[in-house]
């Protein structure tokens, strides 16, 4: 989460060291939403029904008055889009896809992320270019017979 400055501040910091130009933010636990300038970065996150959840971007600088609009579909999909040129529009869908445990709970919540994913595609896709990018929340690692995961391969083994 993003709740502390300290936080924003190191978030900013590895963005800076990485050269990041835009970046998705999924799980920023910020309910009432944030648009401030932090380093280099314009970080604005999203209102979000669920303190759990939170969704925003952190954009550079340099992108500023590129900045066309962002809005919220719903807490699990989130729009950016940046002006390329007077022709050409980048949009960006930032996702957070339900994890298993939570679909098994409600069945309706994948339903739901999809429902709002299509609804963000039809509004994008004049899009000179778009990407769909964030947290999947797919399972990675060695097959268990228990739950179903993709890949054979996990991190931290």
């Amino acid at each position: 989460g993003l709740s502390t400055s300290v936080k924003k501040q190191q978030l900013a910091s590895d963005l800076h060291r990485y050269e990041v130009q835009i970046c998705n933010l999924q799980e920023t636990k910020i309910k009432d939403g944030y648009d401030a300038e932090v380093g280099d970065y314009r970080l604005l996150c999203l209102p979000s029904e669920c303190r759990h959840y939170g969704l925003g971007f952190a954009i550079h600088k340099s992108l500023k008055n590129r900045t066309h609009r962002v809005w919220s579909v719903s807490d699990r999909v989130a729009v950016l889009q940046i002006k390329l040129s007077q022709q050409s529009t980048l949009s960006i869908i930032n996702v957070y896809a339900p994890t298993s445990t939570k679909v098994a709970e409600d069945s309706e919540c994948l339903d739901q992320f999809y429902s709002s994913l299509e609804t963000a595609l039809s509004a994008v896709k004049s899009s000179s270019v778009f990407f769909i990018a964030g947290d999947f929340n797919a399972k990675l690692g060695q097959r268990d017979a228990n739950y179903q995961c993709v890949g054979r391969h996990g991190r931290g083994r």
